[in-house]
């Protein structure tokens, strides 16, 4: 993963840093045999959970963490494809088959609102349905295999939590369920108004949403989904950026590039928001 560069799309922190990281993303990896430690988990662990747990954290979610960093980077959009995205929707596909052989039901867990409170729960449900969107983002603007996500959609997160979630993966899963209401409206409630907003108005809310990301994200159970640290408390850009710590990824509204991409929005007005990843969106 150390092909030609283009400018850096976010030099809040220098290049050196985002090689640095990703190369101990890919040196943890390479130690570890997961399908190794899943087949022994098999013979050991009685729950389905706990049999899968190999292939559902370092096999798949982990490798995940090279991507925002090689966007942040700089690297070619194909390069990130090929040498991450691609993979990486295989191992999906290959634990969605052995979750579906060991009756696990879902990847993401999506919780209640109410499961959480700020301030006690590091990482509360708001930040599990944002990993959601931002893995729906990549894959889908990246260009995955249609095919690909529509069997890894059953058991990507449980139906009937998040409309939006439901909405985009329906187009996947024709029978899935989708829910009546936004599970987290006072973090994504603008991105769920999309949903039912006439054409001509999504862009608004979409360029509403970009000029108050700082707030909303301070307003996840957790920061880890967005790579800040968990221990300061975001209400605005200047408490965001403060918060960049050593886990740091990149600023981006993967959720906000998920809409846009799914619903055809026409980006003009806020294509240059800082934010907003528009070549990803543009890409495929």
């Amino acid at each position: 993963m150390d092909g030609e560069y283009f400018a850096m799309r976010d030099d809040r922190k220098p290049r050196e840093f985002f090689d640095k990281s990703i190369n101990l993303i890919i040196k943890f990896a390479s130690r570890r045999n997961c399908v190794e430690l899943y087949n022994k988990a098999c013979d050991r662990e009685s729950h389905p959970v706990q049999k899968i747990g190999p292939l559902r954290n370092g096999y798949t979610q982990e490798p995940l963490e090279v991507v925002p960093r090689m966007y942040s980077r700089g690297d070619d959009l194909t390069e990130i494809k090929n040498g991450a995205i691609l993979p990486i929707t295989d191992r999906y596909l290959f634990l969605c088959q052995e979750m579906k052989r060991h009756g696990a039901e879902e990847i993401f867990s999506l919780g209640d609102q109410s499961e959480a409170t700020a301030g006690i729960r590091p990482d509360g449900p708001e930040s599990t349905y944002h990993s959601v969107y931002t893995w729906l983002c990549w894959f889908i603007c990246f260009g995955s295999d249609p095919a690909k996500i529509a069997e890894i959609a059953p058991f990507l997160c449980k139906a009937g939590k998040d409309r939006l979630i439901d909405t985009v993966l329906k187009s996947f899963q024709p029978d899935r369920v989708v829910a009546k209401t936004c599970m987290n409206p006072e973090t994504f409630g603008l991105l769920d108004k999309v949903i039912d907003a006439p054409p001509s108005e999504r862009p608004q809310l979409i360029e509403t949403y970009l000029e108050d990301w700082p707030k909303f994200m301070g307003h996840l159970g957790g920061l880890s989904s967005i790579g800040i640290e968990n221990t300061y408390r975001v209400r605005d850009y200047a408490s965001l950026v403060a918060a960049i710590g050593d886990d740091y990824q990149g600023f981006w509204a993967w959720e906000a590039a998920l809409v846009v991409k799914f619903f055809n929005i026409d980006d003009n007005s806020f294509k240059d928001n800082e934010f907003y990843p528009y070549d990803l969106v543009h890409f495929s």
